[in-house]
This record gives C-alpha cells, structure tokens and sequence, in this order.
C-alpha cells in the first residue's frame, strides 16, 4: 500500500525530478552531462529511451533531431511541455518503431532496473538495429549491490524492480558494442556510466 501510494505520488513531473535531485541526481547527473557533451557527431537523431520528463535533453543544445521514447504518458505530457518541438513516441523499448540505422545515439539513463532480464535483452537486440554505422550507446545505471543499506532501502520502493549487478550490465553491451569509456561511483545507490560504438 505505502509503496503504492509512493509510486503515485513520484509519476506526477515535478516530483519526479525533484526526487531524481534529491536521490543522487545532484551527483549523477554533472557525470552525465559530462559524458553526453563528449560524443560529437552531425546533426543526427537522438534517441533517449525512456527518457521520462527529458532531463537529458538541456545536454544537446545544438541539437534539433531529438527523439523521446517512453510509456509513461504522464512524463510525456511533461516532456511535452517542455519541448513542445522534439519528437515523442509512446513505445516500448523492447520493440521501438524506429527505421533501422537511423540513431546516432541512443541514451538509457536509469531504465535498466525497470526491465526483466527478457525484456532487457530484447532491447539490447533492438538497439543495434537502430543505430548507424558507429553510432553510440550511453547508458548510465544504478546497480544491485545488496552490502549497501541505503541502497536496499531504496530499491524496496523503487518502481524498478529488476536491479542489474554491474558484470551482467557489461556483458550485454559488450555482446555487440564496443566500450570506449566506462565508470562507477556511489551516491547511495553504486552507478554505472558506459559509453560504447556500435560494432560493425
């Protein structure tokens, strides 16, 4: 019951991203940015799975082509607000309806622990697909690590119920990319920022 009200509660936008802040966001999300303003390409496609409410989307001033897949649609509404002129595609990330090779990048922050094993493996076998020839992957993830008190709290009331260890996250993207930068930390959860080309 208390979990369920909670969930409610953190779907409504501003909530949401408030409780991204105050939940390790201030620390997260500079390391992100970071990686993002790093990939430069042409004015490509962005593809920001699960994108939520676009906390992403400042990162990519510069560019026009952005994509947000996402099946919530309280958060797309709220992404709607904000950027009334991006794209929007209520999908699923396991079996998204974009033409093949037509993403120069395709981002995943904080989707991971929402997934079966299935259904994360289903989107790792999509993505590729997506992609141009050496198009790229940033994924930033907490992970599962049951020595951590807080993080066990956290992920009692997580709506994600499905935290992956850090050497399975790795594995699947290895399975058909190629990592170029990767980095942990610990906020109260431990995080992973990976950012890898498509192999071709």
């Amino acid at each position: 019951m208390i979990r369920k009200i909670i969930h409610s509660i953190v779907a409504i936008p501003v909530v949401y991203d408030l409780a991204q802040y105050v939940l390790g966001g201030r620390v997260v999300v500079p390391k992100f940015q970071k990686q993002c303003e790093q990939i430069t390409f042409s004015d490509g496609w962005i593809v920001d799975y699960a994108g939520g409410t676009g906390r992403a989307r400042t990162f990519f001033k510069q560019i026009s082509k952005y994509l947000l897949l996402d099946i919530d649609m309280v958060k797309i509404k709220g992404f709607r607000k904000k950027y009334p002129n991006d794209l929007v595609c209520h999908a699923d990330v396991t079996c998204p309806p974009i033409t093949p090779e037509s993403a120069d990048l395709v981002m995943a922050q904080s989707l991971m622990h929402h997934l079966t094993d299935e259904q994360m493996n289903a989107m790792f076998d999509e993505i590729p697909r997506i992609l141009k020839p050496g198009g790229m992957l940033l994924i930033c993830e907490p992970l599962a690590n049951s020595s951590r008190y807080w993080g066990r709290l956290l992920w009692r009331y997580d709506r994600g119920s499905f935290p992956k260890p850090l050497d399975s996250l790795l594995a699947k993207v290895q399975e058909n990319h190629t990592i170029i930068h990767q980095e942990t930390f610990t906020v109260l959860h431990d995080y992973l920022i990976v950012t890898a080309t498509r192999n071709d």
